[in-house]
């Protein structure tokens, strides 16, 4: 992934899923940017945007649902990372034990609330570390176990390995990588969630990102 496919996906991504988009916005704004899985009104925040990202969880269950994260969150606190801390900051080992909280999350609630499975389970996470854990959908694992065995574990590496070539790419168009969200119009938003819409992009939607001698062309006729 190039710089310009980047910008390129997350601008197909604000024009044609306004719907996601405006969402997670909603999303941000209610928890005022500081999701706090412990408390009880951003759990139901958080249960309320994960449907609208269509994650078809039943309403008569949001209570029961809420608990169970709750719990889940007290338990699992020592494997998540600090809040200052970015997927970048990691070091293979930092997210071998960081990904240790997305296979306890999954099934949480037993047989009864099954649907807290992959995708859910890495949304979640990215709600309480936006910085850190990637969202994962079926496409994405999909597409990436083509080939072998891919874990979650292996999947943030493989994002974190994307924002390293990203961070060169900013710093030989002389600005910082922090700095891209701004670049994009997306000054409120992670690096994540921008990795997240190219992801979605190119591999749930399907998108083809022009190569570099069509947008020269284009550019022409300008």
């Amino acid at each position: 992934m190039k710089l310009y496919e980047l910008a390129f996906a997350c601008y197909c991504f604000s024009e044609f899923e306004k719907g996601y988009q405006d969402a997670y916005k909603d999303f941000l704004e209610e928890t005022k940017h500081k999701f706090d899985m412990s408390n009880e009104s951003h759990r139901g925040t958080l249960l309320t945007w994960l449907n609208r990202w269509r994650c078809h969880i039943p309403g008569d269950s949001f209570r029961e649902i809420s608990e169970h994260l709750r719990l889940w969150f007290e338990n699992s606190a020592e494997v998540l990372p600090q809040t200052n801390k970015q997927l970048l900051d990691l070091s293979d080992e930092e997210i071998d034990r960081a990904s240790e909280a997305y296979g306890q999350l999954i099934g949480v609630g037993g047989t009864k609330i099954d649907f807290i499975a992959e995708t859910i389970a890495s949304k979640i996470l990215f709600a309480l570390r936006k910085d850190v854990y990637p969202i994962w959908d079926k496409s994405m694992r999909d597409e990436y176990r083509k080939q072998r065995p891919f874990r979650y574990s292996d999947y943030m590496k493989f994002c974190k390995n994307e924002l390293s070539a990203l961070q060169k790419e900013c710093a030989q168009n002389r600005f910082t990588i922090d700095q891209l969200p701004l670049k994009l119009k997306r000054e409120k938003e992670s690096l994540l969630k921008l990795l997240d819409e190219y992801h979605w992009v190119t591999m749930t939607r399907g998108v083809v990102i022009p190569t570099p001698e069509t947008f020269r062309a284009w550019l022409e006729w300008v």
